[in-house]
């Protein structure tokens, strides 16, 4: 019989208590030396600087009314929109504001949308509710009625919209808009035809200047809800953690995850802590906040994860972190495991960065969230598709999402540059579609799955921008669906 100890054939203690041969262990004779499979890189450039709300003046931000930020935006995308009204209706008169409108004369108005909602939540009938003893106005999942209708403001004043081309129904207060039509006897806007802003210049994608040979991919992952009573979700997560660092699946399966250059984590690293209204546990005895003991749960990870890839952590409404709009990033004293490998970024929610010439937007849920209580739409990714056309992330902040009071500029807007990526973290399931816009620009919108309920994470070709969701349920093989 043969073994790793057949080299030894000395009689004494010594040789048979000596340690084998390096090379036998390994398997690796004759000066070979092992295969090894590098990480492939790419260069990164965080384009977020507009979300981060240090930068504005302390003491005056808070001062501001939230009506300057519907200003902003009517302001910015203003220049966009009247462009967009020319090459569509050609020598219609633009008017310059509301006021300027004349009764049967067909114009073009732009204006910012007001959605009147008979069911909207309203702080003043929950106080009084509370003041009469009654049961404040239940929750729902939907707040949209047939009895909504839909006005049209700028700097100078409103008018309502009507007509059958505008529906309410697919739309949110905060979306900025140009209508052309006339107004009617009534005092109303007929509504003709309508536009939104033309998207921003777009640079061209590195797929077609090289080949499949140069792929590299950027794995998006959501609502990992650390401190969850879900055995099987950490499973999963353990198993994802060890595809991602290269320890799982056959080596052409090791090839592929070789060339994940970069993860991002979209917000809901750790699962909602219930907060109790006596005193918590933890302030009168000397036990730990579930907060803290989860937190350090995702430090494990990220320090798995980091050791081998460079991973972007984004806030979201679990996290901790400010739930105004736009989230800051969550502090690197918080992972210090994950941040001692110095590849773990805080970053923002909203996120923009660019991997390789291919600009990524991103936000941790909330946009689509709030969007889908107050429309009709069912479909998160038509919801996403949408923020895309009105060329804005977060249209119903500050109305309905709370939000950061800017009062200088709306960090919101997208049409400085038209993104190849943008997706939303937290989405029920995974689902992708390509936006074409007016400009004929490109954007690939993506539904990114929560990772707790559905075991699944998205990976994008930088190059292509195409994608696909692996799943990492442990009661099933590993599956991928392509789109």
């Amino acid at each position: 019989m043969s073994g790793i100890f057949d080299h030894v054939r000395g009689n004494n203690a010594a040789d048979l208590l000596s340690n084998p041969d390096a090379k036998i262990i390994s398997g690796i004779e004759n000066g070979d030396t092992p295969s090894q499979i590098e990480r492939v890189t790419c260069t990164y450039s965080n384009n977020s600087a507009r979300f981060i709300t240090k930068s504005i003046e302390k003491g005056t931000a808070y001062k501001t009314q939230f009506a300057q930020i519907y200003f902003q935006r009517l302001v910015q995308m203003r220049p966009s929109l009247k462009l967009a009204a020319e090459k569509k209706w050609g020598g219609v008169q633009i008017e310059k504001k509301l006021l300027d409108m004349r009764a049967g004369k067909k114009c073009v108005i732009i204006g910012t949308i007001y959605k009147e909602m008979k069911l909207k939540p309203n702080i003043l009938d929950e106080h009084h509710a509370r003041e009469k003893y009654e049961a404040p106005p239940p929750s729902r999942s939907k707040y949209f009625s047939s009895d909504d209708s839909i006005v049209l403001e700028d700097q100078s004043g409103r008018v309502g919209l009507s007509g059958d081309v505008l529906l309410p129904k697919n739309m949110v207060t905060g979306v900025v808009i140009a209508v052309m039509g006339r107004e009617l006897a009534s005092g109303e806007f007929g509504v003709e035809d309508y536009c939104f802003a033309l998207p921003g210049p777009q640079a061209p994608l590195q797929g077609a200047l090289t080949s499949s040979s140069s792929d590299r991919f950027v794995v998006l992952i959501s609502g990992l809800c650390i401190g969850a009573s879900s055995a099987k979700s950490l499973l999963g997560l353990q198993l994802f953690v060890d595809y991602a660092t290269g320890q799982l699946g056959s080596t052409a399966e090791q090839e592929t995850a070789s060339r994940i250059c970069r993860v991002v984590i979209a917000g809901n690293s750790i699962d909602e802590v219930e907060h109790d209204t006596e005193q918590a546990v933890y302030k009168s005895n000397a036990v730990e906040a579930k907060s803290v003991s989860h937190v350090r749960e995702l430090d494990d990870i990220l320090a798995q994860l980091t050791a081998c890839v460079p991973v972007d952590i984004m806030p979201g409404f679990n996290d901790p972190s400010n739930c105004t709009m736009p989230q800051q990033p969550m502090h690197r004293c918080m992972f210090p495991k994950g941040a001692s490998t110095g590849l773990l970024r805080g970053v923002t929610n909203p996120y923009d960065f660019t991997l390789d010439a291919t600009q990524f937007v991103g936000t941790s849920g909330q946009g689509v969230d709030d969007i889908y209580k107050f429309c009709e739409l069912e479909d998160r990714l038509e919801i996403l598709c949408n923020t895309i056309d009105w060329a804005h992330l977060c249209p119903t902040a500050p109305d309905t999402l709370t939000c950061f009071p800017f009062y200088q500029n709306d960090p919101f807007v997208m049409t400085e540059s038209a993104p190849h990526v943008v997706f939303a973290g937290n989405q029920p399931a995974f689902a992708t579609r390509v936006v074409e816009g007016a400009g004929g620009t490109h954007t690939r919108a993506i539904a990114v799955p929560n990772f707790h309920k559905t075991m699944e994470v998205v990976v994008v070709n930088i190059r292509t921008t195409q994608c696909y969701a692996m799943s990492f349920d442990a009661g099933s093989d590993m599956d991928c669906s392509m789109e």
